[in-house]
């Protein structure tokens, strides 16, 4: 347990964030134990052996400031995560980065994850740059004010919902993350147990969360308005509704739609991808105003999953 907390430690220490015991789902025992030797009587602490003494002090002035800036921010981000949501092929939306984990700046941009209908995931990523775009609430490459923009840096096919990395990273970000829309019920009990890796650094976190086999009826309303009350303008209505139809009659025409914009999308951004690999993409990552396209690795799950996935709807 001493070894494990302090992985994670030394991980947050890279980023100035704070251990939130609440959060990684430590046994009670021991959790209690770090809260008595907490810096802060919210359990939140720095863990000495991991950070410099002259960070210490410094952090714990700012970090209730930072915290209170992230609620704000996800306060902001509700319309447009209704709006979003509007498009046909997103599966589910979730916050990560520092708003996430409670420790934004106030000229932050707000990290978003989107899972999308595989073979849909470059049309999706041109439908949000589009709508995001005219409502000026998306960060573009060379962005100068970024505060508080949407920064849609990793989309990733329901397909294949693995995560490439398993290390301390990945584990701690996918945690951390938000879920805040989620289109079918079950999406959340598939995605974590195709992540059982992350039992490895949160043990505690995977065994609650893969106990729930499906999310409530009313999870969304409750997390935020209803998606059907947000009225979308005309046009994206028709091109959205014309989209959902085209996908049900001719699926095929949109395949193509997307391959294409797969093209055009990564010769825009000067990134040398082969046909093959735009035409199987699983994920695509935007960090550091790079475009990176990945597909399923040949030992990922998104074969296997299929036959979890009959004996999961029988289980359920």
């Amino acid at each position: 347990m001493q070894d494990r907390l302090l992985e994670i430690a030394k991980y947050k220490a890279k980023f100035r964030f704070p251990i939130d015991i609440w959060r990684i789902y430590l046994p009670y025992n021991y959790r209690v134990k770090l809260h008595l030797k907490s810096c802060r009587q919210d359990g939140r602490f720095l863990y000495y052996k991991a950070l410099d003494s002259k960070i210490y002090p410094t952090f714990v002035k700012v970090f209730s400031k930072r915290a209170s800036i992230s609620y704000h921010k996800i306060l902001k981000v509700g319309l447009i995560i209704k709006l979003l949501a509007k498009i046909p092929f997103i599966e589910a939306i979730f916050l990560s980065g520092s708003v996430a984990s409670l420790n934004a700046r106030k000229g932050d941009d707000i990290d978003i994850l989107l899972f999308i209908k595989p073979g849909r995931l470059w049309l999706t990523r041109a439908l949000e740059m589009f709508l995001l775009g005219s409502l000026k609430v998306r960060r573009f490459k060379n962005c100068k004010d970024c505060k508080d923009k949407l920064c849609m840096n990793f989309y990733k096919s329901v397909k294949c919902l693995e995560f490439r990395k398993h290390d301390i990273a990945f584990a701690t970000q996918f945690v951390e993350s938000i879920p805040l829309y989620i289109k079918h019920k079950v999406f959340w009990y598939k995605l974590v147990k195709a992540n059982k890796w992350v039992r490895n650094y949160y043990p505690e976190w995977w065994e609650q969360n893969i106990a729930i086999r499906k999310l409530p009826s009313n999870w969304f309303n409750e997390a935020f308005e209803d998606v059907n009350q947000v009225a979308l303008g005309p046009f994206y209505k028709f091109i959205f509704s014309f989209l959902q139809k085209i996908d049900k009659i001719l699926p095929f025409t949109l395949r193509v739609l997307d391959i294409l914009l797969g093209i055009f999308q990564t010769m825009k951004a000067r990134t040398f991808v082969s046909f093959s690999k735009i035409i199987n993409t699983s994920e695509i990552t935007t960090w550091e105003n790079k475009l990176r396209v990945y597909r399923c690795a040949s030992k990922d799950t998104s074969s296997a999953f299929k036959k979890r996935d009959k004996k999961t709807k029988q289980s359920i």
